[in-house]
């Protein structure tokens, strides 16, 4: 046994517990102790197991990617109380809180005004651009709010957008490449936040120093009460 990698342990692990036919399997952070790639290798052997037994299974994880990949239902708790119930996406673009978006994915958060509500969607003063975002239910008007903006939900452009199209002057203050995607961390209205592009080619890196405009995809942006 002792000469078993630790995918292996973990794959004997999983059928000794599944030899017993249980109504409900407890995962409690199984892939913990593995390398990056062999959790990656795990967690999709586990959700291929877990669909054709049709097992029950609760898994309880740190590791957010885990639990989007895994669950066909995310509870979010904090302090031993539920912040929040939903599917993977929803959690995600819907968060019922602060705490929440922080706590799935990677998140930046910008200082809003909140002007007032239309429909679904609240006007919003960011900086000196205003803009229309969804919002939670505890957000009012004239209140403090902040908004979610994902990393991916920044576009970058070197030349200003064209009219209509509302954009923000950023600085670009460090350039990470990491193959499938390229990573900033950029300064806005002094403020640094992490934008993300996928698939990058080599004209679209910008390089430390480089003055950018960003636009935000306004419906994958979001608006948070900061009560």
């Amino acid at each position: 046994p002792n000469q078993l990698s630790g995918g292996q342990q973990q794959r004997v692990a999983l059928a000794r517990a599944l030899v017993m036919e249980p109504k409900v399997l407890l995962y409690d952070e199984p892939l913990s102790n593995l390398d990056a790639k062999l959790r990656v290798q795990m967690r999709s052997e586990i959700r291929r197991i877990q669909q054709e037994l049709g097992i029950t299974s609760v898994y309880v994880t740190h590791d957010q990617d885990e639990a989007m990949v895994l669950s066909d239902q995310i509870v979010i708790m904090h302090k031993g109380r539920v912040q929040q119930t939903g599917s993977a996406i929803g959690i995600y673009r819907r968060p019922a809180n602060r705490f929440v978006a922080d706590f799935i994915g990677r998140a930046n958060f910008l200082p809003v005004e909140v002007l007032a509500r239309r429909g679904e969607r609240w006007d919003i003063r960011l900086h000196d651009v205003t803009l229309t975002a969804p919002g939670a239910d505890d957000v009012a008007a004239g209140e403090k709010a902040v908004l979610l903006v994902r990393p991916e939900s920044l576009r970058l452009s070197a030349t200003p957008p064209q009219a209509g199209d509302a954009a923000l002057p950023a600085t670009v203050m460090r350039t990470f490449y990491l193959g499938s995607l390229a990573e900033y961390e950029i300064e806005l209205a002094g403020q640094r936040l992490t934008a993300v592009r996928h698939d990058p080619g080599e004209g679209d890196l910008y390089p430390a120093g480089a003055n950018v405009y960003v636009q935000l995809l306004k419906d994958n942006v979001y608006l948070l009460s900061e009560r």
